[in-house]
């Protein structure tokens, strides 16, 4: 299940780190985070801490885009800090799925497959699960600035956020229960401008 107050979004300009407060969480809760920025050489994308294990990590081209998870241990954490470029033209965003109850060890039920473009409404590819009721990620982000984005069809639970720079920052995420194990694929995100994407589909298991 999804921890209350478990679907963040935050966005951040001039090039500073990205903080997102987290919910309560309870040992063994799952957050899975996603985002980045432009890809400024040289900068770091992702988690700021360690404990995290990488789903995706795309740092040679724009944009920059990081997915990690991490299992709470006893002392859960309490808030989330993921790196900006440092350079003040540039935005950065990042998204957070708190989960409860779902798997700790084979966290990931997929391959982590990804697309990248430069066009309008990131496209996730199409993943397989071979278990019942994993749960699907649909993921994205683009070096734009639209506020107005909308989740491919039959997807809930909204991830969101966005701000403007010279190099802006959007994400999106949105969630689906798989309940026969098989291929997923979600399709197109809505309404969003045009720019440099990554969209990832990602199952994890229950």
């Amino acid at each position: 299940t999804l921890v209350s107050g478990g679907a963040l979004g935050v966005a951040a300009n001039n090039g500073t780190n990205v903080t997102i407060a987290l919910p309560t969480l309870i040992s063994n809760d799952v957050v899975v985070s996603f985002g980045g920025h432009f890809n400024r050489a040289g900068s770091s994308t992702g988690p700021t801490a360690t404990g995290w294990t990488t789903i995706l990590s795309n740092v040679t081209a724009s944009p920059f885009f990081v997915a990690a998870y991490k299992v709470m241990g006893g002392t859960p954490d309490t808030s989330f800090v993921a790196y900006g470029t440092g350079n003040v033209t540039d935005a950065a965003a990042y998204g957070l799925y708190c989960l409860r109850g779902v798997a700790t060890t084979a966290v990931v039920g997929s391959a982590a497959n990804f697309a990248r473009a430069t066009s309008t409404n990131p496209d996730s590819p199409a993943a397989t699960s071979p278990v019942s009721n994993a749960w699907m990620l649909s993921l994205a982000m683009s070096v734009v600035n639209d506020a107005s984005t909308t989740l491919p069809t039959n997807y809930t639970i909204t991830v969101a956020a966005n701000v403007n720079d010279t190099n802006p920052a959007t994400v999106g995420g949105g969630v689906l229960e798989i309940a026969v194990p098989g291929a997923e694929n979600p399709g197109a995100f809505g309404s969003w401008g045009s720019g440099a994407w990554l969209a990832l589909s990602v199952f994890i298991n229950p």
